[in-house]
């Protein structure tokens, strides 16, 4: 089958419904395309949705292993720590 391309999604929305998704970093939006893709979603205006860490998404409040927790606010590629 055809993989479906994130950019898909994103080429779909005007330019002004892309700049009212409330990403504030280019790169925020493209986890959040390309996460929301994989999911078979597209992305959604308000705040960030997912993580990209070590090359898997990560829902937003996703919980790692060693305690660290997916905040895309605060690092969309990284996990971060409580406190």
């Amino acid at each position: 089958g055809s993989s479906r391309s994130s950019m898909a999604c994103i080429d779909a929305l005007s330019p002004a419904e892309r700049r009212a998704g409330g990403c504030g970093a280019s790169a925020l939006c493209s986890v959040d395309a390309r996460c929301a893709a994989e999911a078979g979603d597209c992305p959604k205006a308000g705040p960030p949705r997912f993580c990209l860490i070590e090359g898997h998404c990560q829902p937003a409040g996703a919980r790692s292993p060693g305690g660290g927790f997916c905040d895309p606010a605060r690092s969309a590629f990284t996990w971060s720590r409580a406190g």
